[in-house]
């Protein structure tokens, strides 16, 4: 009996030798989204993953917005493999994340479109080719596109974390408004927080929080986060034209400071959120809902 427990464990140790072990034990992913284009959602999912970074964590950023993904040029970086080079079988998945600052990322490109158009058997070897990524980071922050169309709902939906980014204008609050009325009718199970950009002062941060929060609540039944604000600030035009990211061009400047709070504050609703979702899970609702 000793022999064959020995044997056993034996076993047991080569098995975990030849298993390719993630970095990392498990990630949150969390999709970053705006209702209205333009209101400096990029910004944040790359700089909030420095803050985050800052804090010890892990992360990696998803460019998932098709049409309009400048996460690369924010970075000062040119990818030269996207996720479309592994839907069509020219790379590996880990051989197009890019590592940058100190946290990562993958270009996708039109390859969530390409995603879409492959037959089942070919879908569902995508589908367990990610476990090579499985524990790539702490967190996964997926950079969605703007507005409410298919491919922006789809991370969207999928998610049990979403950021939405405003801005104290009108139209941006009220493409913020449409947006969260599709979640709370589709995605219940959902933790939403909000972060609103370029405002003047806390003081309007809070009024444009304060309106978001009461509507959510009183017609949609649906409770937002306030994760904080980021305020109107011309290191960060500067930052985007030196193709740098704010936080390590000018990180004493308000928005730095004021990134950095809302990093916390993200790190302190940890509670709040499911710890783990394994990117095979996320990217399966997520194709499930596109292809619907």
């Amino acid at each position: 009996m000793a022999d064959q427990a020995q044997g056993l464990r034996k076993l047991v140790e080569k098995m975990g030798r030849d298993r390719p072990v993630p970095l990392f034990p498990e990630s949150r992913v969390v999709a970053i989204t705006s209702g209205k284009g333009g209101v400096g959602k990029s910004n944040l999912a790359v700089n909030l993953a420095l803050a985050l970074k800052e804090y010890g964590k892990k992360v990696l950023v998803f460019d998932a917005d098709l049409g309009l993904g400048n996460i690369d040029i924010i970075m000062g970086i040119i990818p030269s493999f996207t996720l479309a080079h592994v839907v069509r079988g020219e790379r590996e998945l880990q051989d197009i994340i890019i590592s940058e600052y100190g946290i990562k990322l993958i270009a996708g490109g039109s390859g969530v479109e390409e995603l879409l158009e492959l037959p089942d058997w070919q879908l569902r070897n995508f589908l367990s080719r990610l476990r090579d990524l499985e524990g790539v980071g702490d967190y996964v922050l997926f950079d969605t596109g703007a507005g409410i169309n298919r491919h922006v709902l789809g991370f969207v939906l999928a998610a049990t974390d979403i950021i939405v980014v405003t801005t104290p204008e009108p139209t941006a609050i009220t493409d913020a408004y449409a947006l969260l009325k599709v979640i709370a009718s589709k995605n219940r199970e959902a933790v939403v927080r909000l972060v609103v950009n370029r405002a003047v002062n806390a003081q309007e941060a809070r009024q444009v929080v304060r309106k978001l929060r009461f509507v959510a609540r009183e017609f949609l039944s649906l409770e937002l986060v306030d994760l904080g604000y980021i305020p109107e600030d011309p290191s960060i035009s500067r930052a985007v034209k030196a193709q740098r990211p704010f936080l390590y061009a000018y990180p004493r400047s308000p928005a730095s400071t004021s990134l950095r709070q809302i990093a916390e504050n993200f790190l302190a609703g940890e509670g709040t959120v499911p710890r783990g979702d394994k990117l095979q899970d996320f990217f399966r609702r997520m194709l499930g809902l596109l292809r619907r």
